[in-house]
């Protein structure tokens, strides 16, 4: 894997579980170095959440969800994708401790093409602690992500309208002729030219210009004053 800093993007998005299932496909776009992430379908929690089947869960209940991880980018030859989980602070009611004891209720596992890549209670990050490579994807290729989530039957009333949530991070690297390529950055404005103006000497002429025409303006004045006054006595 590449180092961290040529990455293009990270995006979070939370997957919580409070609540029961609906049929939906969820899906994960990657539309190229600009655009990014964008997620579907989403839920009144958070537009990017990408589990709305798992709300209103019941003890007993083994929930289930697909979410298809497609590359849309027309900017990149190949798309490197990643997937790594975290866990929150806290979430609406809850605090980081409480939500852990909640999730170490539960159980969870995501196959990828059949190949088990986490299984764990939700509170445990396991194999998606760090970046875990998907795949490597044309323009247009995808992979399907598939969760179970099973709620114990013993599952007691104490959990009766808790909630918890895990934010799932995606990741891509941008490949163009074989080599990664970092998203564009926009230029640092170059500090604008300080205007040339008069220096503290040219400063100095222009008051002691203005000075000595004053001083002989005022002359001038005395004088035209004297002159008209031995006019008028004569």
């Amino acid at each position: 894997m590449k180092k961290f800093a040529t990455i293009s993007t990270i995006l979070l998005l939370s997957l919580i579980l409070v609540a029961p299932a609906s049929a939906l496909r969820s899906s994960v776009y990657f539309l190229g170095q600009a655009e990014k992430f964008v997620f579907h379908p989403g839920s009144d929690w958070s537009d990017t959440d990408l589990f709305d089947g798992f709300k209103n869960a019941m003890p007993g209940d083994k929930l289930t969800e697909s979410i298809s991880v497609r590359n849309a980018a027309g900017d990149c030859d190949t798309v490197k994708i990643y997937l790594k989980a975290e866990t929150p602070e806290a979430t609406e009611g809850e605090t980081a401790a409480s939500m852990a004891d909640f999730l170490a209720q539960l159980s969870m596992a995501v196959t990828q093409d059949g190949e088990t890549i986490y299984e764990a209670s939700p509170d445990q990050l396991a194999g998606l602690a760090d970046f875990y490579l998907l795949g490597e994807y044309a323009a247009g290729e995808s992979t399907t992500l598939d969760i179970s989530l099973n709620v114990p039957l013993t599952l007691g009333s104490e959990y009766m309208h808790r909630s918890g949530a895990v934010d799932w991070a995606f990741m891509a690297e941008c490949y163009v002729n074989g080599e990664i390529v970092e998203p564009d950055e926009p230029d640092e404005p170059e500090p604008l030219p300080v205007p040339d103006g008069p220096r503290t000497l040219d400063y100095l002429s222009q008051y002691i210009g203005l000075l000595i025409i004053s001083i002989i303006g005022l002359i001038i004045s005395i004088f035209t004053i004297r002159y008209l006054r031995q006019q008028e006595e004569e």
